[in-house]
């Protein structure tokens, strides 16, 4: 397994916050819990905590002898022993910010700031009512050909277009958007090698507007519309926890590829690109962490 740097963890609470479980279902492609019993329960999550800390150095370490160059040094130290989600530990560690492949920081900057941000949206005002607005999930799936799509037309794809579906398709009061790109699966001989591509949404929109339509953009783009009315912390959770899914290929994927997209995205990043962002109401981190 992993070098002389790796700390060993003791999980000492498993936590049962709407959060917390929303950030386990982001994780639950790399994690699959069966048990009904709570205690039973709380022993798997536990077990399956510590697999995926393993599961995730192991990874570290095959995606730095294919090139990724970011954990280096100390962030290296940091990266290994990224503190776990939804669990309280024995050891306090710092997180490693890798978010864009670290299963635990994918979930505190994707899962945990967009609950934060949707439930001080709808209850800020009051703890019991929330704001009288709609809950609707929009998940679009593309599977792009490697051989048609390269990552320099994927990222300029979203900057040119990310604003646009929700002008034209789905005005809103607040909403969350964020655009994912993984491998194809290497076991999947069905088809050809692929980026899937996703452009994920979560909006708060009023009872009486519509829907936004099933029907997808582009040819062979599948979109999936889900929409909550009377909105509660538990709603919020569950909507959170699917549209921020973490991912799977990120960590299972080819290794070569994995690499590649990551390395191109910390490129672009130097240019303002961004992969997410946050609207209308949900522009509210600032206000949150002064009433904190």
């Amino acid at each position: 397994m992993s070098g002389s740097e790796a700390i060993d963890f003791t999980i000492k609470v498993v936590r049962s916050r709407h959060v917390d479980r929303a950030q386990r279902y982001a994780l639950s492609p790399l994690t699959r819990f069966t048990s009904q019993d709570n205690a039973d329960r709380e022993a798997e999550i536990a077990e399956s905590t510590l697999k995926l800390i393993e599961q995730w150095r192991d990874r570290v370490y095959v995606l730095r002898s294919e090139g990724w160059k970011r954990p280096t040094g100390k962030n290296l130290i940091y990266t290994l022993n990224c503190p776990p989600i939804g669990v309280l530990t024995d050891k306090k560690t710092r997180p490693c910010n890798q978010y864009a492949v670290c299963p635990f920081c994918w979930s505190r900057h994707y899962v945990q700031e967009t609950f934060d941000a949707l439930k001080y949206a709808y209850f800020s005002r009051d703890a019991k009512r929330p704001l009288p607005l709609d809950l609707v999930e929009v998940t679009a799936t593309e599977l792009l050909p490697t051989d048609e799509w390269n990552l320099h037309g994927l990222f300029q794809f979203i900057q040119e277009h990310r604003a646009e579906f929700l002008r034209e398709f789905l005005p809103n009061e607040g909403a969350f958007q964020l655009y994912t790109i993984e491998p194809s699966d290497p076991r999947d001989r069905s088809r050809s090698p692929h980026w899937k591509f996703q452009q994920r949404v979560l909006a708060m929109i009023d009872p009486l507007q519509e829907d936004p339509p099933t029907k997808g953009e582009y040819v062979g783009q599948r979109r999936v519309v889900r929409r909550h009315h009377g909105v509660t912390r538990k709603k919020l959770g569950m909507a959170v926890g699917r549209t921020c899914l973490y991912p799977t290929q990120m960590m299972r994927g080819p290794k070569a590829a994995v690499v590649e997209l990551l390395e191109r995205k910390r490129a672009w990043g130097g240019t303002g690109f961004r992969m997410s962002g946050y609207y209308g109401l949900l522009r509210n981190k600032s206000q949150r962490q002064r009433e904190a």
